[in-house]
């Protein structure tokens, strides 16, 4: 995988983070909690994963961009 510099690494970060909370929001879940994508590390070695009630759907940057993707597609977002 290419490198990615801090200052890229942290743009990706809040642009996903801002992704993901649009995403719920619109799916509305703040009242009972289920459905909530997050984002998080896990592992021994702290590795990015994308959440959804606690289970991983994607681990590492472009699966998650995928994942994200996928999602606005089937929720229609666009």
């Amino acid at each position: 995988m290419p490198y990615m510099s801090r200052e890229k690494f942290a743009l990706w970060h809040k642009n996903t983070i801002a992704a993901i909370e649009r995403l719920n929001r619109i799916l509305g879940n703040n009242l009972t909690g289920e459905g909530y994508y997050n984002l998080e590390y896990r592992g021994k070695n702290h590795r990015i994963v994308l959440t959804h009630d606690g289970f991983t759907i994607a681990r590492g940057i472009y699966a998650i961009n995928e994942a994200i993707k996928n999602l606005y597609i089937y929720y229609h977002l666009n």
